[in-house]
């Protein structure tokens, strides 16, 4: 996240990032994840009274959204963003790895030891971002549908899945490596920690989005009269519902075309720069669009 490359931060060789390409790369990932973290952190302050302040989800008008859902989906990106800035920084400052006959090595211990959590941490707030952001749009569908899903299950299952998944990348990545960087295998395992709910969130959301809009549709019209205010409305809630999408897809087509790369080319391969920046520029900037269109003053 926030960067094409296979392995740890701390694993990126000047082949593949030449040193000056680094300090654009890291300058990149800092600025954008700044207006990311002024986005969640607005979101979060605008935000705080009105998710205490919720009712029951049986009770919530249908055409509103889930404060809480949408207030800690702004949590995780604030701490996302959070995280690319001290990764960024201590990449710019950390030197790069070193080669030698059993493969590429960190700096030094050090570096694996404050490098390791900061790219734990970074992982585990995505990750919550991707569950949140699928949430959101199921407990829209469950509204309109009649039902619903308490706000502790959402609480429960993101948190435990982005915690499970980010262990689980963690774990292959360092279990009997020692001290070189992980090979081709257990950085493909480990990325499918991350691409798979990607990749889910991308699949699942205009199909929970679509059969929503078809829902509300039957509701709009069941109250007799279907004219240009309620074509106004259904027009608004297309409108909405393509933004969240649209918004996700853009922020993270480009890690899964990273994604794509190396599986074609392999670990060793160096990456274009151009998805360097696309990662350093639209993965952090989620947060940033999120403050627009997970507004709770509106309706949905």
């Amino acid at each position: 996240m926030a960067s094409p490359h296979a392995e740890s931060f701390y694993c990126i060789s000047e082949e593949n990032l030449s040193l000056d390409y680094r300090k654009i790369y890291t300058g990149t990932c800092i600025g954008c994840a700044a207006v990311g973290l002024a986005g969640s952190l607005t979101q979060v302050i605008s935000l705080r009274k009105l998710w205490k302040s919720t009712p029951a989800t049986s009770n919530r008008n249908p055409f509103m959204p889930n404060a809480t859902v949408v207030f800690f989906l702004a949590v995780a990106d604030m701490l996302a963003c959070l995280a690319v800035i001290t990764r960024s920084v201590t990449l710019a400052i950390i030197p790069p790895p070193k080669m030698s006959r059993e493969g590429l090595y960190p700096a030094s211990q050090l570096v694996v030891d404050i490098g390791a959590p900061i790219q734990s941490f970074l992982q585990f707030f995505f990750l919550a971002t991707y569950f949140w952001t699928f949430f959101f749009a199921l407990d829209i569908f469950l509204q309109l549908s009649k039902r619903s899903i308490s706000n502790l299950s959402y609480h429960v299952f993101t948190w435990l899945a982005a915690g499970i998944l980010t262990g689980f990348s963690e774990f292959i990545v360092f279990f009997d490596v020692g001290f070189p960087c992980a090979d081709h295998t257990r950085v493909t395992l480990a990325h499918m920690a991350t691409y798979i709910p990607i990749v889910g969130v991308m699949i699942a959301n205009p199909i929970i989005y679509v059969l929503s809009y078809s829902k509300l549709k039957k509701l709009v019209r069941r109250q007799g009269v279907y004219g240009h205010s309620q074509r106004k409305l259904m027009r608004h809630v297309t409108r909405k519902f393509s933004a969240y999408v649209v918004i996700f897809w853009i922020c993270w087509l480009p890690s899964i075309a990273t994604g794509i790369y190396l599986q074609v080319k392999g670990v060793d391969v160096q990456f274009p720069f151009s998805l360097w920046m696309l990662t350093a520029i639209l993965n952090p900037l989620q947060g940033f669009f999120n403050c627009f269109i997970y507004g709770i003053g509106s309706d949905m």
